[in-house]
């Protein structure tokens, strides 16, 4: 897995937040991991704007035309889905984490296609 990392600081010391792009969101930002140390009040908002200034072809898969997210791109913070926090709106800290993840897919249609789960050898 590629762990290289930029550095997106904010002038001042202090702890930097850890945002993390995982599966194609890698390929898109072109590493898996960014670092910021984000200023009081900042929001996750500011965040994927400041990874969209890094990174603008990332702003093609995060935003609608009206600025909104797209749907490809979920955001959590700290394991949290941001739609359950305050959205976008949602306050970040230099102790948070942010994942970024594409859409998941995969399974049967049919899953009970396959009958219940049976011990090999094991009859109805």
């Amino acid at each position: 897995m590629n762990q290289a990392v930029i550095g997106i600081t904010h002038p001042g010391a202090g702890h930097k937040m850890q945002v993390r792009a995982y599966v194609t969101l890698r390929d898109v930002l072109g590493k898996s991991r960014f670092e910021w140390t984000p200023p009081d009040g900042a929001t996750v908002r500011d965040v994927l704007d400041r990874l969209v200034a890094e990174c603008p072809a990332f702003g093609e898969k995060l935003w609608d035309a009206d600025g909104k997210l797209t749907g490809y791109v979920q955001v959590f913070v700290n394991g949290r889905a941001v739609q359950y926090l305050d959205g976008l709106a949602t306050t970040v800290t230099d102790c948070d984490t942010i994942s970024l993840f594409p859409p998941v897919a995969g399974g049967s249609a049919d899953a009970g296609a396959l009958g219940p789960c049976r011990r090999s050898g094991q009859t109805e």
